[in-house]
């Protein structure tokens, strides 16, 4: 087998001096829970009425409904007298989807949850929906209200429910919970709250690796959970010396044990998508002789698959083969590596190897080669993969569905989409009989597919005219799609109506949607709202780049202003208020409105690049009062913008602003973007006679230029300076650096 090497460790990495110490004199790795972890008291004593709930809700409870009733009907009906065993049944529906429904929410507001003393497993549920919805703080305030004495196993189970959603609030409230209580935390609330403080945001991390420091101090023992998570701390903030020397550190009883912490590292960082830690980690593994067993093999697998890591693939499959014959998750692992690493044809020749060795295909086999075929531009495989497919029986679910239509937004086929469509839920097929549920994807997809195919008309009906897109369908997403097929078809009124019906369901607008929305108005020919949606968008933060770039491009290739009758059509009232204003006031009160926040109506002048340069100085005046952190799509990218403002600027005889346009040029840009913007600067320079300001220019991009362009610049600084008659001086500018060494006629320069 190749050898899959590592880059050697340097000795820099630095363990927390007690977590080092503590490790050095511990004996043994954990993997049961300490005495401290029986529960002292009992929650609750006599159980009450209610204490069945603990049982998942079984047929019974459906007994009333008819034989052909679906759970996927109006849940108006279905959850219309909300009772506590209601609640919890709505409760378990939704977090065994991973969801929150928009019912699920109605009610959360509504049921009396603070007033109800609920189980061990409802509190578990509740904690889990609050944290989906972003609501930590009311999380922790039914924990308070529902943990009124010391219960241990209580609180555990709780503190592993914020660990299994890294919500590293909630999990040091629990914390905290038990300090109040005067219950020492034992190994299952200190892992938990390592897991979800590695699993939260970045600024959680360092958090995780205190608390495993003050764990070791307080005496309890971690266990290879314990460790699994503090090696994500670390593999996130990219201090793999760390864990190499946390490794070494831990003291193993047996190679079983090191296996054990070694796959709780592993597994934990694939799940957590650190895909490169968790391959050196499976080497280092490796490098000890140690065979870490299938399951581990094939988290490692995956981790290459997802990284495309071709090499370290092929590497352990060999190791796999050696030591057991390859299951079906290791064969889908090396085909969805070849699909993700875009080499089709040697995903289908791992498939042949795999029905060659009598190993039954899935629905996850034929998705991988699905992926592959699209990822690989070989669209013309995915009838033959569906064959293969309903030949073993396997049946169509969501991705396959998603793969075949992301397979027709690459051909531009709307009509083969919809074929696929129908075809996903046509249970009567005498040849492969399909029945998928619609997700918001597929809608999301099959938009896509029509956005691509130029069919824009069918992208808004089908919002219209599906009542499923309009229930599961409203993402972000969705409406962009919909305003950007309203901007090609020219239909301002339709994209406001939309934009409103999202705002009235709750949906809060991006930068994207509202620029969408702008250039709709553009297309529209709706010049004057365009430009005071523009100042709406600035005044409430939501402008970018692509903002300004938009509107300047569209005045530049005006070559007029509008017509005033047109000017005249567009100041009629709008049906719509600007940007969303909840609280705009009514046309008298505008009127005599003097707030300087009211955008002043736009007036065109009779010069399009005089109205460029006005919204390029009022881009930097945005730009400049804000913050990067807080507006950084003000920042990045700006090359289109400052091209056309240097444009327009050249045009318009403003060499002043063409200078410091120039000046304002941001680090980072491209040299070829300001070699642009240069040139134009130079061009303003020749009509100017601004021999000083060309050389300067000159001089600092000349090492930055490739030959041409160099050449060409040369050539016209050299007649700038020539013409103003100012040799001397410019060759004291830099000691004539800029004219000596591009002069190779003469053997100087390069």
């Amino acid at each position: 087998m190749a050898a899959i090497r590592v880059a050697p460790k340097r000795s820099g990495g630095v363990l927390l001096p007690a977590l080092r110490r503590a490790l050095s004199t511990r004996s043994t790795v954990s993997s049961a829970p300490s005495a401290a972890a029986v529960p002292t008291t009992t929650s609750g004593g006599q159980e009450s009425d209610h204490s069945q709930l603990l049982a998942p809700a079984t047929g019974g409870a459906w007994r009333h409904r008819p034989s052909n009733y679906s759970a996927e009907r109006p849940a108006g009906k279905k959850w219309k007298h909300m009772d506590r065993a209601s609640f919890r049944r709505l409760l378990e529906e939704c977090m065994a989807a991973g969801t929150v429904s928009s019912v699920l929410r109605k009610y959360m507001d509504e049921f009396p949850i603070l007033d109800t003393k609920w189980s061990d497993q409802e509190l578990v549920l509740i904690t889990g929906a609050l944290i989906k919805m972003n609501r930590s703080d009311a999380a922790l305030d039914v924990l308070r209200s529902q943990i009124q004495e010391p219960d241990r196993n209580r609180l555990n189970r709780v503190a592993a429910e914020s660990a299994r959603l890294g919500n590293a609030q909630v999990a040091l409230g629990v914390l905290d919970i038990a300090k109040h209580f005067e219950l020492a935390p034992d190994v299952i609330t200190y892992t938990s709250a390592i897991h979800a403080c590695a699993r939260g945001s970045r600024a959680d991390v360092p958090t995780a690796l205190q608390l495993l420091n003050e764990m070791i101090q307080d005496g309890v023992a971690p266990n290879h959970r314990t460790y699994g998570a503090a090696v994500l701390a670390y593999a996130r903030l990219d201090r793999w010396d760390d864990i190499e020397d946390l490794m070494d550190a831990i003291p193993y009883v047996d190679d079983a044990d090191k296996s054990a912490v070694f796959a709780s590292a592993i597994i934990t960082c694939t799940r957590s998508r650190q895909y490169a830690v968790a391959t050196r980690l499976f080497q280092l593994l490796l490098d000890e002789g140690i065979y870490p067993g299938d399951h581990l093999c094939n988290a490692a697998l995956s981790a290459c698959a997802r990284t495309g890591d071709l090499h370290h693939l092929n590497a352990i499959f060999r190791l796999v083969e050696r030591h057991a014959a390859p299951t079906l998750y290791t064969f889908n692992s090396m085909i969805s590596a070849h699909g993700n690493a875009r080499d089709v044809d040697e995903a289908l020749r791992v498939f042949a190897a795999m029905k060659a060795r009598g190993v039954a295909p899935d629905a996850v086999t034929f998705n991988a080669l699905l992926l592959g075929a699209v990822r690989s531009r070989r669209v013309e495989l995915l009838p033959q993969i569906l064959d293969m497919m309903a030949a073993d029986g396997a049946k169509w679910d969501v991705y396959t569905l998603n793969m075949l239509l992301e397979g027709c937004v690459v051909t531009q086929d709307a009509a083969q989409a919809e074929r696929y469509w129908a075809a996903a839920t046509d249970a009567t097929s005498a040849t492969a009989p399909q029945s998928v549920r619609f997700d918001r994807t597929h809608y999301e997809t099959l938009m896509a597919v029509y956005t691509s195919a130029k069919q824009f008309a069918k992208v808004v009906a089908l919002w219209r005219e599906d009542y499923t897109c309009r229930r599961r369908a409203k993402s972000a997403k969705t409406l962009n799609f919909l305003v950007r097929a309203c901007k090609e078809l020219r239909d301002d009124a339709t994209a406001v109506a939309l934009v409103d019906e999202f705002l009235g369901r709750g949906h809060v607008l991006s930068s994207v949607t509202h620029n969408h929305l702008l250039a709709t108005f553009l297309a529209a020919g709706k010049y004057t709202r365009a430009y005071e949606y523009l100042q709406q968008m600035d005044k409430d933060g939501f402008a970018t780049t692509f903002s300004f770039t938009l509107m300047m491009k569209q005045r530049l290739l005006m070559e007029s202003p509008p017509s005033p009758q047109l000017l005249q059509q567009q100041q009629q009232p709008q049906q719509r208020s600007d940007s969303h204003d909840d609280n705009s006031n009514n046309a008298e009160d505008d009127d005599n409105d003097d707030d300087d926040d009211t955008p002043e109506r736009f007036s065109f002048s009779a010069s399009a690049d005089e109205d460029a340069l006005a919204l390029y100085h009022q881009y930097v005046a945005s730009r400049n009062a804000h913050a990067k952190w807080l507006a950084p799509l003000l920042h990045f990218p700006s090359d289109a913008l400052y091209v056309l403002a240097a444009r327009a600027a050249e045009a318009a005889g403003a060499h002043d602003d063409l200078l410091d346009i120039y000046k304002e040029c941001p680090a980072t840009m491209a040299t070829t973007v300001k070699a642009e913007i240069a040139r134009h600067t130079l061009a303003s320079c020749d009509k100017e006679g601004d021999w000083k300001a060309a050389v300067l220019i000159y001089d600092e991009l000349t090492a930055k230029l490739d030959e041409s362009t160099n050449i060409e610049f040369y050539e016209l600084v050299v007649k700038i300076v020539a013409r103003a008659g100012e040799f001397e001086q410019a060759l004291d500018l830099n000691g004539g650096d800029w004219y000596r060494l591009n002069r190779t006629d003469k053997g100087w320069g390069f």
